[in-house]
């Protein structure tokens, strides 16, 4: 997809920019989906007089509102994307490095 919108000349070529916006893309996601349960794990970290995670889950809901499990998403996401692409793209690049001097 990458390759024939941005005009790569070569699978290679744009492996950078697609390992940038995969590791982006794809850790965006992650800290998207795991801030709800990170808010519960939290929680029950604190001290908070829940029965087990189950119970922390339905008071959060009740007391307080789905919207909740939402706290400190935008500040996780930001946190997370950059240092996810850093390492991955590292990793790749290193990968790619040692690879063909391995071989």
């Amino acid at each position: 997809f990458f390759q024939r919108r941005y005009n790569f000349k070569s699978a290679d070529e744009g492996t950078m920019i697609t390992q940038c916006i995969g590791a982006g893309i794809a850790s965006g996601i992650a800290g998207v989906v795991t801030t709800p349960m990170d808010v519960v794990k939290t929680r029950i970290q604190v001290g908070e007089n829940y029965k087990g995670w189950f119970d922390a889950v339905k008071r959060i809901w009740r007391e307080e509102g789905i919207r909740t499990f939402g706290n400190g998403m935008g500040a996780r996401v930001l946190w997370v994307v950059p240092g996810t692409t850093i390492t991955m793209v590292a990793y790749e690049q290193l990968k790619s490095v040692y690879g063909k001097i391995l071989k």
